[in-house]
C-alpha cells in the first residue's frame, strides 16, 4: 500500500508539472508562451529623495506603464500623498505627459502614458507632494515602432 501511495503520488506530480495548473492560461497546451519584453529600471538619489522606477519598453501607440517608488532620505520613509507627473520629451522638443494623482500603495506612483511616435527621448518624473517635491531626470529611453523592434535591441 506505501509503494502504491509512492507511486501515486509521483504520477500526480508529473501530471500537474506537465500540465501547469487547471486555469485557462489563453494558449493551447503545449504551445510556447511568448517571452516577456525585458524590463528598464532606473535608480536615482537626490538630496531628499530617492526614485527607483520600473518599466517594458516603450511601443508606439501603446499605454506604457510605469512602476515610480518614491521614498524620502535618509529616513527611507514611503511617499504617502501627492501627484506624480511623467513626461517623455523626444529629440525634436516635443513631449507627452502621463499624471497620477496619488500612489496606489505607500510610495508606488504608477503613471501610464501613450507615446505617439517612435524615436530616442528622455523620461523626467516630477512628484508634488506634502512630504517631498522634487524632479527626476531619469534618463535617456527609445519608443520603439513595435514589440519586433524592441526585442531586437
Amino acid at each position: 500500500m506505501r509503494n502504491d501511495m509512492h507511486h501515486l503520488r509521483t504520477a500526480l506530480l508529473i501530471v500537474l508539472a506537465a500540465c501547469g495548473s487547471s486555469a485557462d492560461h489563453g494558449h493551447p497546451h503545449g504551445a510556447a508562451e511568448p517571452a516577456e519584453q525585458p524590463g528598464q529600471s532606473v535608480t536615482i538619489w537626490a538630496e531628499r529623495t530617492e526614485l527607483f522606477m520600473e518599466y517594458r519598453p516603450i511601443l508606439v501607440g501603446q499605454e506604457a506603464r510605469f512602476a515610480a517608488h518614491v521614498t524620502e532620505m535618509p529616513t527611507f520613509k514611503a511617499v504617502t500623498a501627492g501627484r506624480a507627473t511623467l513626461t517623455l520629451r523626444y529629440a525634436d522638443g516635443t513631449s507627452v505627459n502621463g499624471t497620477t494623482d496619488a500612489p496606489t500603495n505607500p510610495g508606488i506612483f504608477r503613471p501610464a502614458l501613450t507615446a505617439p511616435k517612435p524615436g530616442p527621448c528622455e523620461l523626467v518624473l516630477a512628484i508634488e507632494s506634502p512630504q517631498v517635491t522634487e524632479t527626476f531626470s531619469a534618463g535617456p529611453c527609445e519608443v520603439f515602432a513595435d514589440e519586433a523592434t524592441a526585442r531586437a535591441k
